[in-house]
């Protein structure tokens, strides 16, 4: 259940993110949602192996870079979405930039409204 839980979440900060970024561009629902199945799957395999390695910075800077680490993971899921044929269209690389930040701050507000919920 969780599984499905982080997929749908990350599939509605897909969603929100190019619906509210206006550089980004898509043309079908089916696209965004394997575009946020990508995201669910780059940050779920992808993340903790770029936490283990980015150890040693994340605790000399207190656990700020982390911020940085899960932005670049959104950033990478978000370009393969559009390398791989979706109808998903980043107009510029700053389109791409801010549709990452939203998305990060969506999954990031759905993380804490869902451990809100299983506490």
């Amino acid at each position: 259940m969780r599984v499905v839980t982080w997929c749908l979440l990350n599939i509605l900060a897909f969603y929100g993110a190019v619906v509210a970024v206006p550089g980004l561009n898509s043309q079908t629902l089916t696209d965004i949602a394997i575009g946020g199945f990508m995201l669910a799957a780059i940050t779920g395999i992808g993340g903790p192996i770029a936490r283990f390695v980015t150890f040693p910075v994340r605790l000399l800077t207190l656990g700020v870079f982390t911020v940085v680490v899960n932005f670049t993971l959104v950033v990478i899921a978000f370009w393969l979405s559009t390398r791989i044929g979706l109808t998903i269209n980043a107009a510029s690389t700053g389109a791409l930039f801010t549709g990452a930040a939203v998305a990060t701050l969506l999954v990031s507000l759905g993380n804490i409204i869902r451990k809100g919920l299983h506490a």
